[in-house]
Order: structure tokens, then sequence, then C-alpha cells
């Protein structure tokens, strides 16, 4: 992305959760150029993943996940707030989405971080597959009763086998945090980046120029927004994949089915006001084909705008999309 270089801001590159963050926000004169929320933000992300990774042993996560079922299991503030909202989005997308798809990943070997795990070229194709599923792979069954939320306690007990995995939400979760924490300072303008998972805001007429990548050509940008505030997020079957038994995989998975989606839409990009809920849609849009994925999203999110890749790198884009862009710019 890139902004008005007429406005002098204060810039921050660091890598957290598997990710390269990039935080933008306005000098202030008054302060200098050493901004106290440098620091405070780096600690925020750090923080979020010494508690909330399944990676960690030590997390909050792989001791609720380690719990015995029925076990009621202590959280901090902030892991209880976002496995509420995770939770919460369960159950929006009638667990189209959910945090319990740990065990799933780690099957199909999603077991490290993905910075541990081979990578493949964005060019390899993904294509969709037609196979019944069915009768080689184990039933997954989670409802509104798999997990239980005591609000006093801040605790939550699981009540199935499957795993929490809170990858699907916590680096938009996050970025809305720090993005809030922020602008309560004073802080006018200013853009927090999480591998991708953005939120925005800038004085009015002010505009971020935020690139569309093309999902088999990283390095290439097929569209450009222009946008004065909002969030950014995009999920894609081309960026976190690997072989498993001879097999080409992905990181996201059909909450109803635990498997890998094997659809059409190949990018989903959605435009909202928060990274979570941007980032949350964009993987429910990427479980359709395209028409199927459209007509989801009018029906339940249709306060949110999208950008869709399919099989043949065609782009779809909903109708609504300057409710957030200023201007959008289509490259040939």
């Amino acid at each position: 992305m890139k902004r008005n270089e007429a406005i002098p801001f204060e810039r921050v590159t660091f890598t957290a959760m598997n990710s390269e963050f990039l935080l933008l926000g306005e000098r202030r004169p008054e302060v200098g150029s050493a901004l106290p929320w440098q620091r405070e933000i780096r600690l925020w992300f750090a923080y979020v993943e010494k508690h909330c990774s399944r990676f960690l042993p030590d997390s909050e996560v792989s001791r609720l996940n380690a719990a015995p079922k029925g076990t009621p299991v202590l959280l901090t503030e902030t892991c209880y707030r976002l496995l509420t909202e995770a939770w919460n989005y369960a159950l929006k997308t009638n667990f189209l989405f959910h945090p319990l798809v740990g065990r799933r990943l780690e099957e199909i070997g999603y077991d490290r971080s993905f910075d541990e795990m081979k990578e493949f070229n964005a060019s390899d194709s993904v294509v969709a597959s037609s196979e019944d599923p069915s009768a080689i792979r184990p039933s997954f069954s989670v409802g509104p009763s798999s997990l239980t939320f005591i609000p006093h306690m801040k605790a939550v007990i699981r009540r199935t086998d499957e795993k929490v995995d809170l990858g699907g939400i916590g680096k938009g979760w996050s970025v809305d945090r720090a993005a809030e924490w922020m602008m309560e300072r004073g802080i006018k303008a200013g853009l927090v980046d999480g591998g991708g998972d953005l939120r925005l805001w800038n004085h009015p007429g002010k505009l971020w120029r935020i690139g569309i990548e093309d999902p088999l050509d990283p390095a290439r940008e097929r569209m450009l927004l222009l946008m004065e505030k909002g969030a950014v997020a995009t999920s894609s079957k081309g960026y976190r994949r690997w072989t498993h038994e001879g097999k080409m995989v992905h990181h996201l998975l059909n909450g109803r089915t635990g498997w890998p989606a094997e659809t059409g839409v190949l990018q989903a990009t959605v435009i909202g006001e928060t990274a979570a809920e941007a980032e949350v849609v964009a993987k429910v849009l990427c479980l359709f084909e395209p028409e199927g994925a459209k007509r989801w999203a009018e029906k339940n999110f249709p306060h949110l705008a999208y950008i869709l890749f399919d099989q043949e790198n065609r782009m779809i884009i909903s109708s609504h999309l300057e409710k957030y862009a200023k201007k959008a710019v289509i490259w040939k």
C-alpha cells in the first residue's frame, strides 16, 4: 500500500504471529519523532501471540486444548475476549467458520508454525476437486454446545475432542485493537497491516492506496483501492498450502466438514469496518463456488464489499465497493 506523502508518518515494521507487520502513525509535532505507541503496539502483538497461539506449548490456547473435556479453564481477559468474538462469528456464519479446527489442521500436517513448513510457489495450480470424501474422512461435528463460556470467571469449557485454533481471526482482531488504541491516543491518521489484514484511517479527503494482489502472481496488483478509512482482509488458497499424503492441501477449512475447501473461489478480499469481520468473511467466501459466495455474502453480510477471484483468475466485484473505496482502479 502507499500513502499521501504530504503527511509525515512514523513507521514500525516487525514480525509476529508468523506474519510481517507494518504500522504507520501520523507524526505529532508536540511529541517529536519518538512516539510511545511504537513500543506499546509491538508488545501488544507479542502478548496476543504468547497467550493465544496453538503452536506455543505454554499458551492459554494450548492449555485449553490439553485440558480434559468438561473442565473449566481460566483465561486472561484478552484470550477470553478473542475466543468469545470467534465464537460469535461461528454462530453468525452457522459454523462455516469457527475456532475448533485445530485438531483437523494438525491431521493434515499443519502442526507447527507455517514458517517451519515447506512453502510452495503461488503459481502452482489449485484445482477444485469433485471427489466425494465421505468414505475416507471421519465425521466432524461442531455446534453451539461445543464450547461453554462462563463470563464472570473468564473461563471456557471445551465439550468436544476438537481443538481451538484462533488463527482464523486472531490477527484481524488484534489489528483492530491496535488501531483503536492508536486512535484513542490522538493519532489522527494511521494504518495497521498484520500480514495483509488492514485497518486504516485518515484525515477527511486524504486517501490510502491499497493494492489487491493477483492470487497467482503476488508481485502483480490487479486492483487499486483508494480509501479514507475502513478495513481490508484477504484469504487465498494460493498462500498457505503444502503436501499431505501426496496431495496438495491448504489452511482454509470448511467449518462444517473440517477439511480444506475444494471450490471455485481462489481468493477473496473483503472490505468493511473491522479487520476481524473482514478476515472471517473472506475465509468463508473461499468455501463457496463464486455464485454461491455472492449469494451468501449478500444475504448474511450485506454491509460488506468483496472482490473474488475464480479458478480462471477472473475478478468478481461486489456492486457496493464504493461504500468503502472513494475510487477503484482495475489494472489490465
